[in-house]
């Protein structure tokens, strides 16, 4: 038979487990608030920014994750590029401004995938 004692620490591994997935869905709700207040661009079909919003957070983390795993093949200031690239995709008048801003910041040698 299973004591109290016995069960804490599966209770505080369930709890860690849920503010993970707390944190998650709340990171995934301001991206789809960021999209609904992007708007879109014309010439693009309706977005749903629930349904989009988790395929831009695994791009970004795919990006991220690439960089931190092979530094080598993946350079900084080339996916910070590729993360303003991907919105602008969607949202091109708003995100505009931004890829101006990033490769003025990007030098050559540095910018290559």
């Amino acid at each position: 038979m299973e004591t109290d004692h016995e069960s804490e620490p599966e209770a505080a591994k369930a709890r860690r487990a849920l503010a993970k997935v707390e944190r998650r869905l709340a990171l995934i709700d301001a991206t789809a608030a960021s999209i609904e207040s992007l708007g879109q661009g014309p010439d693009l079909p309706p977005l749903d920014a629930r349904q989009t919003a988790p395929g831009f957070e695994a791009f970004y983390d795919g990006l991220w994750l690439n960089l931190l795993l092979r530094p080598e093949d993946f350079k900084r200031l080339a996916c910070r590029q590729r993360a303003i690239e991907h919105p602008a995709a969607f949202f091109p008048a708003r995100i505009a401004a931004l890829q101006a801003v990033a490769r003025r910041h990007a030098s050559p040698d540095k910018a290559s995938f």
